[in-house]
C-alpha cells in the first residue's frame, strides 16, 4: 500500500526535476509513512511513499530493472503474486525480492500490456518503459485504489491523491461546474471527472497509455463483467451454495497474504461477520475486530453495537468498540481534506473514526465487507426496481393509483421511477433510484455558474444479459468506485491503514455474475438469500436473519440541532456563501428551515453544501 506519483513530459522542455516529485510525495506521508523513493530521467520521474505490508525490508519503490529500462511504482496489493512469480521464474525471470511489486516488471517484459489482465488484486500502478518512451497507468477492475492525472503546460502528472497534483505551484485550482451539478444529483462526483477542472480519474478496469515524445494519450479497457449465463452455472441451491462457499473462502484466503497482522471491521451484519468467520476458519488465530456504535438521542436505529458484540463473542475476536456521537461531526473538515471531493452523505465520518481506532491499536491491514451488496443485489433499490417493473405492466389507471400509495408503501425514489414509465431507458431509471432527492438543483446553485444542466449518463459497458445485471453493471461502474471505494480508501489511508475488500475479488464476480440471476435475487426470498444460506453454518441465526442495515451517519439529526458548531455556522453563513459564490444563500437558509421543521429528504443537500463549502476553503478553489 502506497501513495504513488509521477511526471512525464509530453513535448520537449526542461528535464523533470526531483524537487517537483519531492513536493508531490510530501503531501502523501499518511499513505506511506515507512519509506519513500524517486526514479528520475529527463523525460519521466516516478515517486512512491510506502506503507510496508509485504516484504517489509525488500519492497523499496520505485523498482527498476537491472538495465534501468523499466521502472514501476504501485499502490495496493497483487494477491496472486506468488503464482505469477512461480510462472515467471519458470520462464527464466530472476527475482531479487519477495515483494509483489517486482512481479509487475517481469510480467510486463514477458506479456506486455496483456499482463494487466492476469493481475488479481486492488492495484493502481505506473510503469515507465524507457525504450518505448511510454508511461503506462493502470487501475484495478473496481476502482478500489485511486489514480488521478492532469495535463498542464506540456506535462502529464499522475498521483494517488489530488493533493499531490496540486503540489505544483502552477497547477490551476478551478472548479468543474458540471461536476458540482452532478454532486447535487448523485451525492458524489461520477468519474472520470472530478470537482477540479482538468483533473481526471483513470477509470476502473482501464489503462492510460502515454507516449512521451508524441504527447499521445490513449485509454484502453482491459476487463468486463460477464454478459451471458455460463454453461457451467450451478443448477441446484445446494450446488450454488457449495460453489459460493469455495469462491468466498478463496477470496478471503488471497486477501490474508500479509507480513503484518490483519484485522477486520465487524458491524454485526451478514457481510462483515461472514468475513471474520472465514478468517478464523482459514488461519485459526484471534482476529482484531472493530465496530462503531452510535449514541444519538432518540435514534436507536443507528446503533448496531449489540449485533457486533454478538458476532464478536461467537467468533472469538478481540473486539474494539468505539462510540460515535453528534459531536464527532466536528471531524468533517479534517475528513474532507482527505476525501478531496465533497459528498452528500456523512458516512465517511464513522469510517474516519473506525480507521483511526485500527491505527491506534497497531493494525495496518483491515478486511471490510464492501461489495457484497453490489454483487448480491442487497440494496433496497434492487427490490424496488423489480417491484416497479412489475407495476409497470399494470394498466395505466392502476399504475397511476399505485403511484399515489402512501409514503410507507413507496419511497420517493420509487415514485420517481414509476413516474418515468416503462419506456424510460436504463440510465434514466438508475438516476431516479440514485439521486439524493427531488430538489431542483438549479434552485440551489448560483445562476452565474454555467453547467450542462443535466446528469451525465453513467457507463454501461458492455450491456448485461438481464435487467438486474444491467443495474448491477451500472452500480459497479459508478457508485461503487466513485463513492463507496473512494471513501473507504481515503478514510483508511488518512490513518495509514490498508483496507482490503474480498467481496470485490474479480474471480468471485466473474463466477456469480455468470450465474442465472435467481442466485442473486429471487421472489419470495430475502435480499442476499444465497449468501445468507452459504454463511449460515458459520454464524448465529440472529446475524443471518437480520435485515440489511448499512453503515449510517445521523446527519439529519445533526442538522436539526437548534445550534450548529461555530465552524459549520460560519461555513453556511450568507457571508461565506456569497464569498465562494457557489450556492444561493436564501436557498440554503430555506433548506435549513425545512430540515429543522422535520421535512424529509433535505439533509443530504445540506451535507453536500457544507462539505463543498469546507472543500472550497481547504483547497482554495476558484471558478
Amino acid at each position: 500500500m502506497c501513495g504513488i506519483a509521477g511526471i512525464v513530459r509530453l513535448r520537449p522542455g526542461p528535464a523533470v526535476g526531483q524537487e517537483q516529485l519531492e513536493r508531490m510525495l510530501a503531501t502523501m506521508l499518511h499513505r506511506g509513512p515507512d519509506d519513500s523513493g524517486i526514479f528520475l530521467t529527463d523525460e519521466c520521474g516516478l515517486g512512491a511513499r510506502r506503507l510496508s505490508i509485504v516484504d517489509l525490508t525488500g519492497g523499496h519503490q520505485p523498482m527498476v530493472t537491472d538495465g534501468g529500462h523499466l521502472a514501476v511504482v504501485q499502490n495496493g496489493e497483487i494477491y496472486n503474486y506468488p503464482a505469477l512469480r512461480r510462472d515467471l521464474t519458470a520462464a527464466g525471470c530472476d527475482f531479487h525480492t519477495t515483494c509483489d511489486t517486482e512481479v509487475l516488471l517481469h510480467a510486463y517484459r514477458a506479456w506486455g500490456l496483456d499482463m494487466v489482465g492476469r493481475l488479481r488484486g486492488m492495484i493502481a500502478f505506473a510503469l515507465w518503459d524507457a525504450k518505448q518512451a511510454q508511461l503506462l497507468l493502470a487501475r484495478d477492475r473496481f476502482g478500489i485504489k485511486p489514480l488521478y492525472y492532469v495535463e498542464h503546460q506540456g506535462v502529464l502528472r499522475f498521483a494517488s491523491t489530488i493533493q499531490a497534483l496540486l503540489a505544483d505551484p502552477t497547477a490551476p485550482r478551478r472548479l468543474n461546474t458540471d461536476a458540482l451539478h452532478e454532486l447535487l444529483i448523485w451525492g458524489f462526483v461520477p468519474g472520470p471527472q472530478t470537482l477540479f477542472h482538468g483533473i481526471f480519474k483513470v477509470p476502473p478496469a482501464h489503462l492510460v497509455i502515454v507516449q512521451a515524445r508524441t504527447g499521445q494519450v490513449q485509454q484502453r479497457r482491459y476487463w468486463d463483467l460477464p454478459t451471458a449465463v455460463q454453461s457451467q452455472a450451478p443448477r441446484t441451491t445446494a450446488e450454488a451454495s457449495a460453489r459460493l462457499f469455495e469462491l468466498l473462502r478463496d477470496a478471503v484466503a488471497s486477501h490474508l497474504q500479509s507480513d503484518v497482522p490483519v484485522g477486520a471491521l465487524l458491524s454485526g451484519g451478514l457481510d462483515s461477520s461472514g468475513l471474520v468467520a472465514l478468517m478464523r476458519r482459514l488461519h485459526g488465530q484471534t482476529v482484531h475486530t472493530f465496530s462503531i456504535g452510535f449514541e444519538v438521542p432518540g435514534a436507536p436505529q443507528y446503533n448496531e453495537r449489540p449485533f457486533a458484540e454478538l458476532a464478536a463473542r461467537h467468533l472469538g475476536s478481540e473486539h474494539h468498540a468505539i462510540t460515535f456521537t453528534l459531536a464527532d461531526f466536528d471531524l468533517l473538515p479534517a475528513a474532507v481534506s482527505h476525501l478531496e471531493q465533497p459528498l452528500a452523505s456523512a458516512t465517511f465520518l464513522p469510517l474516519y473514526r473506525l480507521y483511526a481506532a485500527c491505527h491506534a491499536v497497531g493494525i495496518e491491514v483491515i478486511l471490510t465487507g464492501e461489495g457484497a451488496d453490489e454483487l448480491f443485489a442487497g440494496y433496497g433499490w434492487y427490490r424496488g426496481e423489480r417491484l416497479a417493473h412489475s407495476l409497470e405492466r399494470l394498466p395505466a389507471p392502476l399504475r397511476r393509483r399505485a403511484g399515489r400509495l402512501p409514503g410507507a408503501w413507496l419511497s420517493p425514489a420509487a415514485r420517481r421511477v414509476l413516474a418515468l414509465g416503462a419506456t424510460a431507458d436504463l440510465h434514466a431509471r438508475y438516476q431516479a433510484w440514485q439521486q439524493i432527492g427531488n430538489l431542483n438543483v438549479a434552485d440551489l446553485l448560483n445562476p452565474d455558474l454555467h453547467t450542462a444542466g443535466e446528469a451525465t449518463a453513467p457507463l454501461l459497458h458492455p450491456p448485461a444479459s438481464s435487467r438486474l445485471g444491467q443495474m448491477q453493471a451500472l452500480e459497479a461502474q459508478t457508485r461503487l468506485p466513485d463513492f463507496i471505494n473512494a471513501e473507504v480508501d481515503s478514510m483508511s489511508m488518512a490513518h495509514s491503514v490498508e483496507a482490503r475488500v474480498p467481496y470485490l475479488d474479480h474471480h468471485l464476480w466473474e463466477a456469480v455474475m455468470g450465474w442465472p440471476e435467481m442466485w442473486r435475487q429471487a421472489w419470495g426470498q430475502p435480499e442476499k438469500w444465497l449468501l445468507r444460506k452459504t454463511l449460515a453454518p458459520l454464524l448465529p441465526a440472529a446475524i443471518v436473519q437480520r435485515r440489511k442495515q448499512g453503515l449510517a451517519s445521523p446527519h439529519s439529526l445533526w442538522w436539526q440541532q437548534p445550534r450548529l458548531p461555530a465552524w459549520a455556522t460560519d461555513a453556511i453563513s450568507s457571508r461565506s456563501l456569497r464569498q465562494h459564490g457557489l450556492f444561493q444563500a436564501a436557498a440554503v437558509a430555506d433548506l435549513l428551515r425545512r430540515q429543522r421543521a422535520g421535512q424529509p429528504g433535505i439533509a443530504s443537500y445540506l451535507t453536500a453544501v457544507l462539505s463543498t463549502q469546507v472543500w472550497t476553503s481547504t483547497f482554495r478553489v476558484s471558478w
